[in-house]
């Protein structure tokens, strides 16, 4: 067992809880005090788990989706010239934009968006609700239809 490793562990946690709570960043940034227990109550609960199998059905669908989509698209333009220089210009204008900032575009046209679940920063681990306008307009925007948090 590597001893100085959880040390370490160890030593980062209580410095994380004496800087929350000696910076009062209690709205913002939960303290390992507060997390630990929710992580063991969603172990125990059962509730990670099926959180943990919704975001990797989600993610291996769309890693699908996308496999699937990419080849077939690659291939096309690869082999037909007219293809290729018909989409040249898109392509090279996408190229420099990193994927991740396409994801919220991605969603929103999918029509997956209406189906979503909005989580506000009012949590277990705070208790404290510290939304703001900006993500009621999200949600509003998103259309989506139900709040992870508070429970109802």
């Amino acid at each position: 067992m590597n001893v100085r490793g959880w040390l370490f562990v160890v030593l980062l946690a209580l410095l994380a809880e004496v800087a929350i709570q000696l910076f009062e960043l209690h709205d913002s940034i939960a303290p390992p005090s507060k997390t630990l227990p929710a992580l063991g109550e969603g172990i125990s609960s059962g509730e990670l788990s099926g959180a943990l199998r919704t975001t990797l059905e989600a993610y291996l669908g769309g890693l699908a989706l996308a496999i699937v989509v990419g080849v077939v698209l690659g291939v096309l333009i690869g082999s037909s010239r007219p293809l290729l220089d018909a989409s040249f210009v898109v392509l090279e204008f996408l190229r420099p934009i990193p994927a991740v900032a396409l994801i919220p575009l991605a969603f929103l046209s999918s029509g997956r968006a209406s189906r979503c679940a909005v989580t506000s920063s009012r949590t277990p681990l705070s208790g404290r609700s510290s939304s703001t306008p900006s993500m009621a307009c999200a949600a509003r925007i998103a259309s989506c239809t139900r709040s992870l948090w508070p429970p109802e």
